[in-house]
């Protein structure tokens, strides 16, 4: 029989052996989700200048066809998540614009990984002036269908914890509540 003293140590010992291992896999999850929100904002990014370059070649073609270019207040009044006539502006960044409520929560999960960039920053990474309705549509369900579920969890954090240190800290927490 293990003395009460010996048995009290290597309870002791195993628990901290136990927390320390669920704040580094809590960390390794923490990091890997933060990975996983910068890819899709880099894909974010590189899709948005898609749409602007083929919005650009369009127009191009619309002038060689020598049809009527599609009026700038028109495209710029078109709603981002459906096309239709904008009458709302976010309030976050003032560029995305959407026909009513439904169609700015639609569109939240896309475009708060670039809301409120300055101005200078849309410079260098532009927006599309609002892409053919099916084609942004049909890239919104790729992106969808291939994205981690690591994100959307992410997403649904506090803010406190979608960082490291938040994700760190609250570990330990979770950790100490778990093992005490």
């Amino acid at each position: 029989m293990i003395p009460s003293s010996k048995k009290t140590m290597t309870s002791t010992v195993l628990v901290s052996v136990k927390r320390q291992a669920v704040i580094e896999i809590q960390r390794a999850v923490a990091t890997a989700e933060n990975r996983a929100a910068d890819v899709m904002a880099q894909e974010r990014i590189r899709m948005e200048k898609f749409f602007a370059d083929m919005t650009r070649h369009s127009n191009d073609r619309d002038l060689d066809n020598k049809s009527p270019p599609i009026s700038q207040s028109a495209g710029q009044n078109a709603c981002w998540n459906c096309g239709r006539k904008a009458s709302e502006t976010c309030s976050g960044c003032n560029l995305a614009k959407y026909c009513g409520a439904f169609c700015q929560h639609k569109d939240w999960e896309h475009h708060h990984q670039v809301c409120g960039t300055s101005r200078s920053d849309v410079s260098k990474h532009p927006l599309p002036s609002v892409p053919v309705r099916g084609q942004y549509q049909d890239v919104r369900r790729l992106l969808k269908h291939n994205r981690p579920n690591q994100v959307d969890r992410k997403q649904r954090l506090p803010r406190h914890l979608r960082s490291p240190t938040g994700a760190t800290q609250a570990a330990e927490v979770a950790a100490n509540d778990a093992f005490v």
